[in-house]
């Protein structure tokens, strides 16, 4: 009995000792699990250089290998692919003669502005959500450099263009749609205008009170600022007559349309325009040309191509006919792809810009032979 007491007494400050460490352990900062990244071109790169006898996937016991991979995809994918090839072959023939050059800068480029569109947080992430390989995605994005290179460089833009556009910003205080009477409606949102427009006048600053009181969430958080914007570019008829009736610096009256009520504040006039708003300038008008600029090069190529001779072993050789080139990355008429033949391409303008457009998407381009080292 003395002897049980005895283990009862030694254990007794074990258990508090460990009773002591489990209360503490939430306090106690966790180890940091770190996950083993998966990199698909260096796994696939592993199996291009075995044997065609590597085994690539398995099912219920039955294997794949590399070599009936490579068959299968010759077979199916061939003709739709060499044709794709043959257009980049002639892309970066015009690109050469016109001396640009695409480089990994301009690729990155490419890869950042997709990443911001699809709000993916990297490329990897971008393969897996869209299932694509690296080569194929960087194949897409360097067709995509060369042929917008050559569009910025042979878009120009005339000086006179510049009248057409100026940079602006505004508040707006919406009518209520919880008034039922359109008259007094409008008298709600007339009184409140008119009370920020006594603000303005009295000196306080457009940016601060656009933040504050301003019903254009868009603009709002910008201190009202709509950027460059162009006569005819999507804004309303009395919103874009009042505006352009302002010098730079200039406050306009409140200013009704269907919205409700605006001021309006002129920030820069385009044929006014120099040094960096110029820069700035320019750059959005190239921009809202490029797309347009894109597809007519596609076409030009295309046309281009009927001079020069053009072996597709997958095709029939027929000297008199169209080349096969047209919107890059879609089925070919005879390829034999989904989707069936493919149209030709016309070129169609852009949308009118507003300061919330974007460039039109550009054609989808083929994929390279070989993926380069990231």
């Amino acid at each position: 009995m003395r002897r049980k007491k005895l283990v009862l007494m030694m254990a007794a400050p074990a258990c508090m000792a460990l009773c002591s460490m489990v209360y503490a352990a939430p306090t106690a900062a966790p180890k940091a699990v770190v996950a083993k990244t998966f990199n698909q071109k260096a796994e696939m790169d592993k199996f291009w250089n075995g044997p065609d006898s590597a085994v690539v996937g398995k099912i219920s016991g039955v294997n794949v290998t590399k070599g009936e991979l490579i068959k299968a995809l010759w077979d199916r994918t061939a003709p739709n692919m060499l044709a794709e090839l043959l257009d980049l072959k002639m892309l970066e023939q015009a690109a050469k003669k016109q001396k640009l050059q695409v480089g990994n800068a301009d690729i990155n480029k490419e890869i950042k502005e997709v990443l911001k569109q699809t709000q993916l947080p990297s490329k990897e992430a971008l393969m897996e959500k869209f299932k694509v390989t690296y080569g194929f995605f960087y194949g897409k994005l360097k067709f995509q450099a060369i042929l917008k290179k050559l569009a910025v460089a042979k878009t120009k833009v005339d000086p006179a263009e510049y009248a057409q556009y100026m940079k602006a910003s505004h508040i707006l205080i919406r009518f209520d749609p919880s008034i039922a009477d359109k008259t007094q409606q409008d008298a709600a949102a007339k009184t409140k205008i008119d009370e920020i427009a006594a603000r303005l006048k009295a000196g306080e600053d457009f940016a601060k009170v656009a933040k504050e009181v301003s019903e254009d969430p868009i603009s709002k958080e910008k201190g009202g600022s709509l950027g460059w914007f162009s006569k005819g570019g999507g804004m309303v008829a009395e919103f874009e007559q009042a505006a352009f009736a302002l010098k730079a610096g200039q406050i306009s009256e409140p200013t009704k349309t269907t919205y409700g009520y605006h001021i309006i504040k002129a920030e820069a006039i385009g044929k006014d325009a120099t040094g960096a708003e110029k820069a700035e300038l320019k750059q959005m008008i190239t921009d809202t040309k490029v797309p347009m600029q894109m597809q007519m090069i596609v076409n030009d190529l295309k046309i281009e191509s009927a001079k020069s001779r053009v072996d597709n072993i997958s095709l029939p050789v027929d000297p008199n006919a169209m080349p096969t080139m047209g919107a890059p990355g879609g089925p070919r008429p005879g390829s034999g792809g989904p989707g069936g033949p493919r149209p030709t391409i016309r070129p169609t303008p852009p949308p009118p810009p507003t300061p919330s457009d974007r460039p039109a998407t550009p054609p989808t381009p083929p994929t390279p032979p070989t993926p380069p080292t990231e």
